[in-house]
């Protein structure tokens, strides 16, 4: 899954794998993160995947706040972060 180039489809390959793997997910998508993404949508799913993966971890304040910042990116991008919630991290819901 994480052969790909472009960083889009990088960071769909770890969201995608977060759901298969929850036990890999923290450190596949806090990867991905750490990449030079551009796109504010990608970072912001992305970080929607990774807090339901802290939170089944018990890291509860983390993904709290990584919610809080996923949350800002989508709404300032005209997205609703509710439906990117149910699409990205069924558990945050």
């Amino acid at each position: 899954v994480r052969e790909v180039t472009r960083a889009s489809e990088r960071t769909l390959a770890a969201r995608v794998e977060a759901r298969l793997d929850a036990g890999g997910a923290r450190d596949a998508l806090r990867a991905t993160l750490a990449e030079v993404v551009d796109d504010p949508y990608e970072r912001a799913t992305t970080r929607l995947a990774l807090a339901a993966a802290e939170r089944a971890a018990g890291d509860a304040a983390t993904a709290t706040r990584l919610e809080a910042e996923a949350d800002a990116a989508l709404e300032a991008l005209g997205a609703d972060p509710a439906l990117e919630r149910r699409r990205w991290a069924p558990s945050l819901r």
